[in-house]
């Protein structure tokens, strides 16, 4: 397991997203270790990331948030279309990975904004 006071980690970018696309929309997170960390720094960060179910209580989390983003990402896509989507949910990934770039909401706007089926409407949930 991964202690923050203990171990000292170079972050990078650790968390990242993908988008899978289906109805509903799902958000997938799984763990990318940078190639400088010793291996058994890496190990354990993997094993952190599984033994927590940090993918699976991300994955609900986000599926809580997009339940809740749906009627301004519809009245976006509306309104502007997939590049109004993409400007939303970029500048919302921006914002997220300026306060906390491991967050799971920076991870999964960067995935939304680099998703043209999500941006061309996939956020729908029904």
């Amino acid at each position: 397991m991964i202690h923050s006071y203990f171990d000292e980690l170079l972050l990078g970018e650790l968390l990242r997203a993908s988008i899978a696309e289906e109805k509903p929309c799902t958000v997938l997170f799984k763990i990318v270790c940078p190639e400088s960390w010793p291996e058994n720094l890496s190990v354990r960060a993997r094993k952190h990331f599984l033994v927590l179910r940090l993918g699976e209580l991300y994955a609900l989390e986000a599926a809580r948030t997009l339940r809740g983003e749906a009627l301004a990402l519809r009245h976006v896509f509306e309104a502007s279309g997939s590049d109004g989507v993409h400007a939303y949910v970029k500048e919302q990934a921006e914002s997220w990975t300026a306060s906390d770039g491991n967050c799971w909401e920076a991870a999964m706007y960067t995935a939304m904004s680099k998703s043209s089926w999500f941006c061309d409407g996939g956020f729908e949930i029904g």
